[in-house]
């Protein structure tokens, strides 16, 4: 996924900050928390739900988030623009640098097959997790790669995590949600942890219909939320068809 405002473009699969056609900064850190911010569309994003998204459940302290977000400032500030980035005191950031108008994100065309239309928007709904501590930062950390692998394989329009679960917290509709960011097909699925493991059920709904249009179950055997991210991704990935209907 592709973040382009004023001359810059930010891309979220590679971790990547260019101006023009010049590589500015490549740092999964820095560029994650930049997409958090500008996925809120000018909205406030919190210190927690950034922490949360951006380092998922290793434990940092605020102070991390703030270089990072003082880092940022500092790549702008050397390329001669303005930071882009506010502190909303007491609650966290936000990203300030442009208008919906001029404020867009695409798949990169040259990268992977694009088999999937231009129809095809993709939401990836939060995932129902139990038997998980800190469930809410699995939940979107699984939301974001899921997000970007279904860009890289499937080649779709792909709505941003965050831009979904901020909907959902806020106690919207399902239909509602999909109606508002133009998805056709939404992603939900659900991590139940066990004894013998976790179970994980994950469906894809063409949201015209509400009808199911993939579905998959499986069971996952590890107790590292970052392995069992990546052994749920490559079970998806697996089975999913290459072109949704």
């Amino acid at each position: 996924m592709i973040f382009r405002f004023d001359d810059f473009s930010v891309d979220a699969t590679t971790s990547e900050l260019h101006r023009g056609e010049e590589m500015v900064v490549a740092s999964r850190r820095l560029i994650g928390v930049l997409v958090e911010l500008i996925s809120a569309e000018g909205r406030t994003v919190s210190k927690e739900q950034l922490m949360a998204a951006v380092w998922g459940d290793r434990f940092v302290s605020e102070a991390s988030l703030a270089k990072a977000v003082s880092d940022l400032r500092r790549v702008f500030i050397a390329q001669g623009a303005r930071s882009y980035i506010l502190t909303i005191h007491g609650t966290g950031y936000r990203f300030a640098g442009a208008s919906k108008e001029t404020l867009s994100f695409s798949r990169d065309i040259d990268q992977g097959p694009q088999r999937a239309g231009s129809a095809v928007r993709i939401g990836v709904f939060p995932f129902d997790i139990s038997g998980w501590p800190r469930g809410e930062r699995l939940s979107l950390s699984l939301a974001r790669q899921l997000a970007a692998k279904l860009i890289w394989l499937i080649g779709a329009s792909v709505q941003p995590p965050t831009m979904i679960s901020e909907r959902v917290r806020a106690k919207q509709e399902t239909v509602q949600i999909a109606r508002e960011l133009g998805i056709t097909h939404a992603v939900f699925g659900s991590i139940h942890r066990g004894a013998s493991g976790s179970a994980v059920s994950v469906v894809i709904s063409r949201m015209s219909e509400g009808r199911i249009v993939w579905a998959m179950t499986a069971r996952e055997q590890c107790n590292d939320r970052s392995t069992l991210i990546e052994q749920i991704v490559a079970s998806i990935f697996k089975y999913l068809p290459k072109r949704l209907n």
